[in-house]
């Protein structure tokens, strides 16, 4: 069964809803928000990242919970920027982050 938002796929409320944190960055013109993922046991952190979604802007199956080199995780719901700027960077995306920062500071 595909998921078409990460907030639709059943590990959202089990574990993720309390775990993810929201973070501002400011670059030269606009701020920011950065979504990050909190501290997951090793089988949740495993289960967060198989989770797939749909792009938000293509619909194309993918993940939206990413690790950067570092091993810190965070959540993209688009495709990522190298595989389609288009998506990464276009209206669907910010208003995906838009809307999932009033869910989160709703908690």
């Amino acid at each position: 069964m595909g998921y078409s938002s990460i907030r639709t796929h059943p590990f959202w409320k089990r574990w993720l809803l309390d775990k993810m944190v929201i973070e501002y960055a400011t670059d030269s013109r606009n701020s920011r928000i950065r979504i990050e993922v909190g501290t997951l046991t090793p089988i949740q952190r495993a289960k967060a990242l198989s989770v797939i979604v749909d792009c938000t802007a293509c619909g194309i199956p993918m993940h939206p919970i990413r690790e950067r080199r570092d091993g810190t995780l965070y959540y993209a719901s688009s495709c990522k920027l190298e595989d389609n700027v288009a998506c990464a960077r276009g209206i669907n995306a910010r208003t995906d982050y838009d809307d999932m920062r009033a869910v989160l500071e709703a908690r």
